[in-house]
């Protein structure tokens, strides 16, 4: 029984934290940073099309309008890619 009232209790904290947090921690935290975009090909085709179109999305939809760049590898697999960072 106190296990149960135990885990409510969690749960009733968890949700009050989610929906009182402050979205001013969020918007602070990449104004004015870079956040790269990655890309394992060459620039210009569809791939670097889809990855310019995205950038105005991220900018809309991150906090405090950080600073987005594509960044092209080109030759390179996609693991390496993924493994840069």
């Amino acid at each position: 029984m106190r296990v149960k009232i135990r885990m409510i209790l969690a749960w009733l904290v968890a949700v009050a934290l989610a929906i009182f947090s402050d979205p001013v921690l969020a918007q602070t935290y990449y104004q004015g940073k870079t956040i790269t975009v990655v890309r394992g090909g060459e620039p210009g085709g569809v791939g670097d099309m889809q990855a310019k179109a995205l950038i105005p999305n991220l900018k809309k939809h991150i906090p405090g309008e950080p600073n987005i760049v594509v960044e092209h590898m080109p030759g390179v697999c996609d693991k390496f890619v993924g493994e840069k960072n």
